[in-house]
């Protein structure tokens, strides 16, 4: 679960979960974890899914580079972006 996710968007969802622009550690790692929540449970038993086709709501919380083209779930709950 160490997807890199677009600061902006964290701070973003912190604002709309907590009223907390500026986050403690304590509010990050709970944005953090639901965002990963989100994703994880759009990605479980599709296999690998092009980035294309997932919904701007979800692939906006992604900071992956240009060469990423697909993101699949691992048996063991990880992401994995190629």
């Amino acid at each position: 679960m160490a997807l890199p996710l677009h600061r902006n968007v964290v701070l973003e969802k912190s604002v709309e979960f907590f009223q907390d622009p500026n986050p403690c550690a304590i509010h990050e790692g709970a944005v953090r974890m639901r965002m990963l929540g989100e994703l994880e449970a759009y990605l479980k038993g599709k296999g690998t899914v092009p980035l294309s086709a997932m919904p701007d709501s979800l692939r906006r919380y992604l900071e992956l580079g240009e060469d990423a083209v697909f993101i699949a779930l691992l048996e063991d709950g990880m992401t994995n972006p190629v």
